[in-house]
């Protein structure tokens, strides 16, 4: 419906002039509307589309579940606004204390977890240097080129025998070929292999190489049995204990 990028215009901002026809299709900016047999509730389609096909049942429940994701929408939104400044504290808790991962209240039933994602960040060189010719067998390096062409204009498979050197011959400055030409480069360690030869003995890592890092913290709350459940289950089984 409409162009990818557009906004559809919210119903507040349409004038009550060019309101939608209970009878015909009205042709508003991003999609036809037409009504249906349900008094008030009208189709949104794509610009001259046929839905001859769309059945009266489909139309209902179009309404009735559209009415309610809407209002589930905006609650929703509601809701995580409301969560974003418990959600720092929990966060900053865990950050600011280190081995803290949460809270269990048995009053209210509800746990709530504090849990860092944590990543290994390695040091390519210093993992180079490290491991020396064993690298190849932990350490899986990659490089991506990216280059941009307009094939029209420029040779494009020409430059991909030497990017760099036809770039320049080709009159493009450095800075347009820093631009251009977008490199990526990735380090994929096995860090169970990598494990095996420490353990080993067979390497040794130097000072640096090897640091892990949080990448994020997930706050994960819990409904809990409460104290009061607790002591209720107890006696339950108490009770039906055999004689």
């Amino acid at each position: 419906m409409g162009n990818e990028g557009d906004t559809p215009t919210p119903i507040s901002a349409i004038p009550e002039a060019v309101a939608p026809s209970e009878e015909e299709r009205v042709v508003e900016r991003y999609f036809d509307v037409l009504p249906t047999h349900i008094d008030g509730f009208f189709l949104l389609v794509d610009h001259g589309a046929d839905v001859d096909d769309f059945t009266r049942g489909q139309t209902r429940a179009l309404r009735d579940t559209g009415n309610v994701y809407g209002a589930r929408a905006e609650l929703i939104d509601q809701l995580e606004a409301l969560q974003e400044a418990p959600h720092k504290t929990l966060v900053d808790t865990g950050i600011n204390n280190p081995g803290v991962r949460g809270g269990r209240d048995l009053i209210s039933g509800v746990e709530t977890q504090i849990n860092p994602e944590r990543i290994d960040v390695f040091d390519e060189s210093l993992l180079d240097a490290s491991l020396g010719q064993r690298r190849p067998e932990v350490g899986h390096k990659r490089v991506s080129l990216t280059i941009e062409f307009d094939p029209d204009k420029e040779d494009a498979e020409g430059f991909i025998a030497a990017a760099k050197r036809r770039l320049r011959r080709q009159g493009f400055s450095r800075e347009e070929i820093e631009k251009r030409l977008k490199i990526k480069r990735t380090l994929r360690v096995d860090i169970k292999t990598l494990r095996k030869l420490i353990d080993a003995e067979e390497v040794t890592l130097m000072p640096g190489t090897w640091n892990t890092t949080t990448k994020k913290w997930d706050i994960v709350p819990r409904q809990i049995p409460t104290r009061q459940e607790l002591i209720e289950a107890e006696e339950t089984a108490r009770a039906n204990l055999p004689s």
